[in-house]
């Protein structure tokens, strides 16, 4: 009697085993969503939801003189300082 509940206990576990592994792989999807979102949502502050893109995007230096023309030379954009 003893070999069968041992044989038993040694299945559940295996059972319970390979039920914790399949959540933790299910779970690890949404896990690495999660980051990319977090990472993106940072990089779209830091960038103003601007992409940059070779020979496409323009890049300024600004003084503060620069400041009082800014709005009028760039009325769709928010000022950059």
């Amino acid at each position: 009697m003893k070999k069968q509940t041992a044989g038993s206990t040694v299945l559940e576990y295996a059972f319970l085993i390979a039920i914790i592994i399949s959540t933790l792989l299910v779970m690890s999807v949404y896990i690495k969503r999660n980051l990319q979102g977090k990472w993106r949502s940072v990089g779209d502050q830091f960038g103003s939801g601007r992409q940059y893109e070779p020979g496409v995007s323009e890049s300024y230096n600004f003084t503060p003189a620069d400041e009082a023309n800014w709005a009028a030379d760039h009325p769709n954009w928010s000022a950059p300082f």
